[in-house]
């Protein structure tokens, strides 16, 4: 036999289970009461009704997911002549600030360490591609924010519930 508990308060579906008719027992534990039936945790018990809980999805929400999946493309690191790049915030100021003094020094690191955790030898000119493809990829992030922000913003309040970002590379 199917049971669950659900809250006094909330009629929200807190536990689940099945036990055998014999020892069923309807009862209120804690705020909570027992019923037997068939349901999903997170459901409302209303009335005597199980209602599925719609989640509400505001334009704000999905503007935060948006821009925090950009962020996590922006820092997650990039591929550099088939190695991989570090991309994070701080280690793209360390590569701008060798680049800025190996130009105005004429003296570039020796050696810079990969995401790999591997040191390798680059010429200055190295260095300026590997800045620009960091750069190339940081901005592409930023393209893609923005075009997933005009896409939401053509997508009707009634429609939210339906909106779902493009993947990386899809719209650029």
């Amino acid at each position: 036999m199917d049971y669950f508990f659900y809250d006094l308060s909330t009629g929200e579906v807190t536990q689940v289970g099945q036990t055998s008719p014999e020892v069923f027992e309807v009862m209120v534990y804690a705020g909570r009461q027992k019923v037997a039936g068939v349901a999903k945790v997170g459901q409302r018990y209303i009335d005597g009704v199980l209602v599925d809980v719609v989640p509400v999805v505001t334009r704000e929400h999905i503007a935060a997911k948006i821009a925090d999946t950009r962020w996590q493309y922006e820092t997650g690191g990039t591929i550099w002549q088939g190695k991989p790049v570090n991309t994070e915030r701080d280690a793209v100021a360390l590569l701008k600030m060798a680049v800025d003094d190996g130009r105005s020094s004429g003296i570039w690191p020796p050696e810079w360490k990969l995401d790999d955790g591997v040191f390798y030898p680059l010429s200055a000119g190295d260095y300026e591609s590997l800045r620009v493809a960091v750069r190339v990829h940081i901005q592409a992030a930023f393209a893609w924010e923005a075009t997933e922000l005009q896409r939401l913003a053509s997508v009707a309040d009634a429609d939210l519930s339906h909106f779902t970002m493009a993947q990386f590379g899809a719209v650029l």
